[in-house]
């Protein structure tokens, strides 16, 4: 992935809140506006680096998320789930675990 940099933030904001529910059933009382700013964010990422990263099928699905909400086994969290994995493995963004690290959700 050419700039992995400008992913960081959004991509970790939405590990966070996908795999903390998919894994304990947890969810921040702010998770909605997590995932919208996340989704606004990714949206504003030059063309390129949104092609390259298929955002233009990401940020409908997490708009899908915020708006709907989240229940285990959803087809688009799963969705969102291995859209974040292959993103995760493709790059490396420093601080941020990767998925196949021990604790890669936190």
């Amino acid at each position: 992935m050419s700039d992995s940099a400008e992913l960081a933030s959004p991509i970790a904001d939405v590990r966070d809140v996908v795999e903390t529910y998919r894994r304990y059933g947890v969810l921040a009382s702010d998770w909605r506006e997590v995932l919208t700013a996340a989704g606004d964010a990714l949206d504003q990422l030059p063309q390129p680096l949104r092609s390259e990263a298929r955002i233009p099928r990401l940020v409908p699905r997490l708009r899908q998320l915020a708006a709907g909400g989240l229940t285990q086994g959803d087809p688009v969290l799963e969705e969102v789930a291995a859209h974040i994995h292959s993103l995760l493995e493709a790059s490396r963004i420093p601080g941020i675990p990767r998925p196949d690290d021990e604790h890669w959700e936190f």
